[in-house]
């Protein structure tokens, strides 16, 4: 029984207020769900009526990563599973960058316990210098049809809060925000390309639905393009296997004026004029992460919703 929902909530899941704070992250509890202490830990729990089965998300600290993302994946993993054998594991699915701005790692298995054999989903979620692991337990595959979608909502509704400090960091440290920076252009890169924005740019992003036997793929792609004479065309497609695709797209005029391309959508999309911010370089967050980098003034399609405030990387589309 697949373990759906999960994934595609992850890349489709609306923004929402923030309602609650925990160390360095805001996030809304999954309704419905106990919620306890554990040690330096916070953990929500389902329960299904009249049976065994059961949905845990283990909220932990965070701390500072000293490797890579993955590397921290492995050792992360190391460290849950040591006391339990491991019973059967997935490969990991590519790394998402989430609509709050997180990088999401993620590795599910099946660890043998004394009462059988458990799901453990293990995230690991990297913004600024922090990295927040959240943990996931699933009894059988009646909790994780139930609960996948929660489990979706809640880990991609996480949002980095650094307006107080972190459990263990000292008063007065602050922890940059790089997504507010304002970077400068690659004059290499800008030359390359002309130093314009013309030309068809797109992000592509696949994720992985995790089943109990295999993932499966989720395509997610945006794709702009500045044609030269001053029109443009935002296409939106996301492909979640054993649903219909969605699809969406815009078109009108727009304008470059130094840094900012001002967006004057057609009438007939209801949408209203905004501006992007642009520049050839790598991503503020992710070094080389290369392209045309946008971002927007306000919601458009070249963003997941709730998140055009984030810089987003453009490949040449080939």
């Amino acid at each position: 029984m697949p373990l759906r929902g999960i994934f595609a909530a992850l890349a489709l899941a609306p923004w929402t207020a923030m309602a609650d704070r925990f160390d360095v992250v805001t996030f809304d509890a999954p309704p419905g769900w106990t919620r306890q202490t554990l040690g330096n830990d916070l953990m929500f729990e389902m329960r299904l009526m009249g049976t065994r089965s059961s949905c845990q998300i283990v909220l932990r600290t965070s701390r500072t990563p000293t490797a890579s993302l993955p590397q921290e994946l492995d050792r992360a993993w190391s460290e849950l599973r040591q006391p339990q054998p491991l019973v059967a594991e997935t490969p990991d699915p590519a790394q998402l960058e989430l609509p709050s701005g997180f990088l999401l790692a993620q590795r599910v298995g099946q660890v043998q316990t004394s009462t059988g054999a458990l799901l453990v989903m293990l995230n690991l979620l990297q913004q600024d210098d922090r990295i927040v692991p959240v943990v996931v337990n699933i009894t059988d595959a009646q909790a994780a049809e139930v609960c996948g979608t929660a489990i979706g909502d809640f880990v991609a509704g996480l949002k980095l809060d650094v307006s107080a400090p972190a459990a263990g960091t000292p008063t007065g440290v602050q922890v940059a925000n790089t997504a507010d920076s304002q970077p400068t252009s690659d004059p290499q890169l800008a030359a390359r390309f002309g130093n314009s924005v013309v030309g068809t740019w797109r992000f592509a992003l696949t994720s992985a639905n995790v089943s109990l036997n295999a993932p499966t793929q989720v395509r997610n792609v945006i794709e702009v393009r500045f044609a030269r004479e001053g029109t443009y065309k935002i296409t939106v497609n996301m492909s979640v296997p054993g649903s219909a695709s969605f699809n969406d797209d815009e078109s009108g005029t727009y304008q470059v004026q130094g840094q900012r391309v001002l967006m004057r959508p057609a009438q007939t999309t209801g949408r209203q004029p905004y501006a992007l911010d642009w520049f050839f370089g790598d991503h503020p967050e992710f070094p080389g992460n290369w392209g045309l980098i946008l971002r927007s003034s306000s919601e458009w399609l070249g963003s997941f919703s709730g998140s055009y405030a984030r810089w987003r990387t453009f490949k040449p589309a080939e």
